[in-house]
């Protein structure tokens, strides 16, 4: 279940911006043909004719103001080459898209740039990466986790486990490695914070912010503790500058535990998986909905692990309560 490249043989990206009001949509920027380059202007500063290039596989958020972000993805930079990872960053707002930070071209590949940990400045940025796990915190500030991408020594396509924070105009380098790529998780004890938890590399995660304004990740495809490439079920919780194993194992290709539709339980997790979809209602309760993933039994009972050739499209609908 290793991510592959967004675009296809037969397939390519695209960068129109759409508004749907309820009822109908409206084209509000971008082109209506594929592969177009970025259009970047001056950095900082906003145009009606920049506009990101085609990609897929970004981060993207809404601030507290309700102004749209985009960070990286796997497409076309200013020059219409669309074979390397982006690591862009731009802001939508008032009909206009700024370049905020980052590179405009995609090759040669940049690795990040990252200073030291904690040390905001002015220079660092993450590398170029795709299907990277993205968060926004209670005070507005980006979170990024991971993704395929580029670091200082391969300058290629690898699963990183770099966690980073985008905070009054810089970024910040937290955790993870700025130099090393498909690193396994460091669990610990599962429900005990320490600071030197961390997922292993991954990409194609699920993530919440909930109402405390804690930081959740699910599943994805990378490193677990075992070191090997799977995909896995394992829930986490960043608070207070800790990382917590919550649920799940460490170990991937693990089948979901679904006890009596409607009835909450322990021992329920959803089984590994990648591309879920993620929200937060009201209330603070996490949200998952399908992905690519491992059915629901395996033969060889609960926490075996069961073979990739059974993975399949999942519609399964599941709601976790922090509480």
């Amino acid at each position: 279940m290793n991510d592959a490249l967004c675009a296809g043989p037969t397939s390519a990206y695209i960068n129109d911006l759409r508004k749907f009001d309820g009822s109908e949509w409206t084209w509000l920027g971008g082109s209506s043909s594929p592969n177009h380059a970025g259009v970047y202007g001056t950095l900082g500063q906003s145009a009606a004719a920049s506009a990101p290039g085609a990609r897929c596989g970004a981060v993207s958020w809404t601030d507290p103001d309700g102004n749209l972000w985009l960070f990286g993805g796997q497409g076309c930079d200013s020059t219409a080459d669309c074979s390397g990872p982006l690591n862009n960053l731009w802001e939508y707002s008032g009909g206009q898209w700024t370049w905020v930070s980052g590179f405009s071209v995609s090759n040669p590949a940049h690795p990040g740039v990252y200073a030291a940990l904690d040390t905001p400045a002015p220079a660092n940025v993450p590398g170029g990466r795709y299907s990277a796990t993205g968060w926004i915190d209670h005070s507005g500030n980006l979170w990024i986790y991971c993704g395929l991408g580029c670091n200082i020594i391969t300058n290629g396509f690898a699963e990183l486990d770099d966690f980073l924070e985008f905070s009054s105009g810089d970024w910040v380098w937290r955790a993870g490695s700025d130099s090393l790529s498909s690193q396994p998780g460091t669990y610990g004890t599962e429900g005990t914070p320490a600071p030197g938890n961390l997922p292993g590399a991954r990409d194609a995660a699920a993530s919440w912010t909930d109402a405390n304004g804690n930081l959740w990740l699910f599943s994805g495809d990378g490193m677990p503790g075992t070191g090997l490439t799977a995909a896995f079920n394992d829930l986490w919780e960043y608070s207070a500058g800790h990382r917590t194993w919550v649920g799940g194992y460490n170990t991937g290709k693990q089948a979901g535990v679904y006890g009596t539709l409607g009835l909450p339980a322990p021992a329920n997790i959803a089984g590994a998986r990648m591309g879920a979809v993620a929200w937060v209602d009201a209330k603070g309760n996490l949200w998952l909905f399908g992905g690519l993933g491992l059915p629901a039994t395996s033969s060889g009972g609960l926490g075996a692990q069961i073979p990739e050739s059974r993975s399949g499209y999942l519609n399964d609908l599941w709601v976790y309560q922090p509480q």
